[in-house]
């Protein structure tokens, strides 16, 4: 594991030393700093989730954050600045500096004081990404450091690795990409694995190799990751089509799981190990209008194909699959899959537009579907309505605020402690803005 770990940060320091070249010069201070690119924003949400007969128990009600977690811990303000800078590009290479503050405070916590409300303990404030951008022609990058990591299997926003990046454009239409990571950390909550997020990483190996394809109004992709320890495979395939009118998107993704983190965790467990999860998307655009409608099914084992609880797969509502009452997570480490499950879903969507350029947007998401445990043979069935409103106010400026609604039922009716049996509720309302510089 560790010769692992410094093989890829040798190789990343060999890289960085073939690529620099030999005649940097010292540049001006002020030429610098003119010329440095940001990508920051500052951002604030309230978030407020009241659960109803939590874990199916009658009478089990409470109010927290967003993951079930933080029930009982009241509703919430969330404080986040995000700050990305890069250097100009000087002799093909610049720097990135990323630096991050947040703080998720509750505003009750069952009529006690709260968690400071963000006065008291200060948060949390960190370097969040640090890599060089190198880039030996027009065609071609290489980046090095610390960065976040955007695949279909995961949610870019706090997922990050370090390693080294490769990606290159040398054929029209065609992106290729590869990349290789000997430590990486995930913002979602990891349940099956005790080493907590953000703050803490995994020592295990990521790699990535990844194709894209566009061509006119078809685009088309190929993904495929090994994580060792975690994951033999994730692969993935997609396929869209995308016109003024009409857009068309099919996803397939499979994955094999690798007993040895697991096994270290849960020695006995039996690991369900072949995954697979399959989605379809159509949507039509008219005038003021839109509207979607989509599938969402698994195969074989189950539908652990992620790295985290969602990814950036085909997907409406917003909190059935997001550590609720379902307890759907398409990640390995959410629950460890010592189960059979099969998944089907099926979604739709209804937009409305009444300002020019979306500004204004109303959206209604309908999302219901089964998960069959195979195993235990039971059966949670469930449902999520949504309605959402954006408005962005200019370019800088966003607002959103959404209000899920989600229920969910078990067959047989049961829970795990022998307490009166009700069906289970989770509603959250959600006020967002965010400022981008």
């Amino acid at each position: 594991m560790i010769k692992t770990s410094l093989k890829t940060s040798y190789f990343c320091l060999f890289t960085l030393g073939l690529c620099l070249p030999s005649s940097i010069q010292a540049t001006p201070l002020e030429e610098i700093i003119s010329g440095i690119k940001s990508e920051s924003f500052l951002r604030y949400r309230y978030n407020d989730t009241r659960w109803n007969n939590l874990d199916f128990i009658k009478g089990n009600n409470k109010t927290g954050r967003t993951q079930i977690s933080s029930a009982g811990k009241g509703a919430a303000h969330n404080f986040r600045a995000d700050f990305s800078f890069t250097t100009p590009d000087i002799h093909g290479v610049s720097m990135n500096l990323g630096a991050v503050y947040f703080k998720n405070a509750s505003t009750n916590i069952g009529g006690n004081y709260g968690e400071g409300l963000g006065a008291g303990e200060d948060g949390d404030f960190g370097v969040s990404t640090f890599y060089a951008n190198i880039q030996p022609s027009n065609n071609t990058l290489i980046q090095i450091g610390k960065m976040r990591f955007e695949t279909p299997f995961n949610d870019p926003s706090d997922d990050r690795g370090t390693g080294v990046v490769l990606k290159n454009k040398d054929i029209q239409g065609v992106s290729l990409y590869a990349a290789a990571y000997d430590t990486w950390s995930l913002d979602d909550s990891m349940n099956a694995i005790p080493f907590g997020t953000n703050e803490n990483s995994l020592n295990k190996p990521i790699y990535q190799f990844a194709i894209d394809v566009s061509q006119n109004q078809i685009g088309a992709s190929a993904w495929y990751v090994h994580i060792q320890d975690v994951y033999d495979y994730l692969a993935y395939a997609t396929l869209g089509y995308k016109n003024d009118f009409l857009n068309l998107k099919a996803e397939y993704a499979q994955s094999r799981l690798n007993n040895g983190l697991f096994q270290t965790i849960s020695p006995h467990t039996l690991l369900q190990k072949d995954h697979s999860l399959a989605t379809f998307n159509i949507g039509i655009n008219y005038a003021f209008l839109n509207a979607r409608l989509g599938y969402i099914g698994s195969f074989q084992d189950g539908y652990k194909v992620s790295i985290d609880n969602q990814g950036q797969f085909i997907n409406a509502g917003r909190i059935w699959n997001d550590n609720s009452i379902t307890d759907i997570s398409y990640a390995a480490t959410g629950s460890i899959a010592d189960s059979k499950h099969h998944l089907n879903v099926f979604f739709a969507s209804l937009g409305f537009s009444p300002l020019e350029n979306n500004t204004l947007a109303f959206t209604l998401d309908y999302v219901q579907g089964q998960d069959k445990n195979k195993t235990q043979n039971s059966t949670l069935t469930f449902y999520e309505i949504t309605p959402n409103i954006t408005y962005r106010y200019n370019k800088n400026l966003d607002f959103l605020i959404y209000y899920a609604m989600l229920h969910a039922s078990k067959d047989p009716k049961r829970n795990t402690t022998g307490e009166e049996y009700a069906d289970a509720q989770e509603n959250r309302l959600r006020f967002q803005t965010i400022y981008r510089f």
